[in-house]
């Protein structure tokens, strides 16, 4: 699970979801989890893509510098997909790594 941070330094559990809307009560178009977070090098991470509608997805995994190092086209369906990222996707020993 991907963890965010509050003011006082206090973790919490961290979900994506995207909206097609700003009303209240609407349903996300999807949620995406990514776990072991944090990885230890070369482990393989697993991406959880929660989707309620259908159609072609891009996940992208990119380093502190803002470089690409893995991507993969998905086509979405509606309900759970998961996608595994092989270790060898995240060259670095240690540091930041970000996903869209």
């Amino acid at each position: 699970m991907s963890i965010g941070y509050k003011a006082q330094q206090e973790a919490f559990d961290l979900v994506l979801a995207g909206v097609s809307s700003t009303q209240e009560g609407v349903k996300p178009l999807f949620e995406l989890n990514s776990y072991p977070n944090p990885s230890k090098h070369g482990e393989e991470v697993v991406f959880q893509i929660n989707s309620q509608q259908t159609g072609s997805g891009l996940l992208q995994v990119l380093d502190a510098s803002g470089k690409i190092c893995y991507q993969y086209t998905v086509e979405l369906t509606d309900g759970l997909q998961t996608i595994s990222v092989p270790g060898a996707a995240f060259p670095a020993a240690a540091g930041w790594y970000t996903w869209r």
